[in-house]
């Protein structure tokens, strides 16, 4: 299955709160819940 990560940014002092969405190709990650907004 594909999961895929959005981020809205609409003012410069918002990105350091978005790196938190930075994701490493070559690490494993686990799906915790998967509820939709």
């Amino acid at each position: 299955p594909t999961v895929k990560l959005v981020a809205c940014t609409t003012t410069p002092w918002t990105l350091p709160s978005n790196l938190a969405l930075c994701v490493n190709p070559n690490s494993i990650y686990v799906k915790i819940l998967g509820l939709f907004i």
